[in-house]
């Protein structure tokens, strides 16, 4: 069925990328034997069971994620944080390191505050703003 699909798209496939087609190609070209399956022609006798493969994943996940975690609040707790950095990358965290943040009274990263922001801007502003637009 797939072999027939693409017997019908190939004419409109650019002739560069229809020489990069391969189906049913010997496996053993691309991978070592050892390391290929056994029902591939390869070497690996491998069998695969849950009980002992699922237990190991989901602590290496959790584990993961707690470090993922532990680096977003080392580095200041940004949203929109690099998961490059967060997953242990060269690259370098949106609020430049390892912060040393400010924290609300419910543990919370308080956010450094930007020229212009609303916060900023006095009660005093905003009401005269408003009364020079009713005005206009």
């Amino acid at each position: 069925m797939v072999n027939g699909f693409f017997k019908l798209i190939t004419p409109f496939i650019d002739p560069l990328t229809k020489e990069k087609l391969k189906f049913n190609d010997d496996m053993k070209q691309h991978v070592p034997p050892q390391q290929l399956w056994a029902e591939f022609d390869g070497e690996l006798a491998f069998e695969y069971d849950h009980a002992t493969y699922w237990p190991v994943l989901l602590k290496m996940c959790e584990q993961r994620q707690k470090d993922v975690l532990e680096r977003w609040v080392q580095a200041g707790k940004h949203i929109g944080e690099s998961e490059v950095y967060l997953k242990g990358g060269n690259s370098p965290s949106i609020g430049g390191g390892a912060a040393s943040e400010k924290l609300s009274s419910n543990g919370h990263a308080v956010e450094p505050k930007t020229p212009g922001a609303l916060s900023e801007v006095s009660e005093g502003e905003v009401s005269g703003k408003a009364a020079q637009t009713d005005a206009a």
